[in-house]
C-alpha cells in the first residue's frame, strides 16, 4: 500500500503592501521595534521562514493583498511556488 504524502503551512501576514500598508500598524502592539512592523523586513523574515526553514508543499496566505502580491511575494515565484 502506497501512502502520499503533502505540507501545508499557513501565514497571516496582516496584509502586506509595498505601495501604502499603513493599516498594518494597528495590529501590532507598542513593544514591537517599528522596524519589523515595516513590510521589507516582514517580508525578508517571511522569505527566511519559507524558503528556508519552511519546506511546505503548499503555502497558504492570508491577509495579502491583491494589487501588490507579485511583487511584495515575487520570491516564491522565484523559488517555483
Amino acid at each position: 500500500l502506497l501512502t502520499a504524502t503533502f505540507s501545508i503551512s499557513t501565514y497571516n501576514v496582516l496584509m502586506p503592501n509595498s505601495e501604502d500598508g499603513w493599516w498594518v500598524y494597528k495590529y501590532y502592539q507598542s513593544h514591537v521595534p517599528r522596524e519589523l512592523r515595516e513590510w521589507e523586513a516582514r517580508q525578508g523574515r517571511m522569505k527566511d521562514l519559507l524558503l528556508h526553514h519552511g519546506g511546505s508543499d503548499i503555502v497558504c496566505i492570508q491577509e495579502a493583498c491583491g494589487s501588490s502580491f507579485d511583487k511584495d511575494f515575487a520570491f516564491m515565484t522565484e523559488a517555483g511556488y
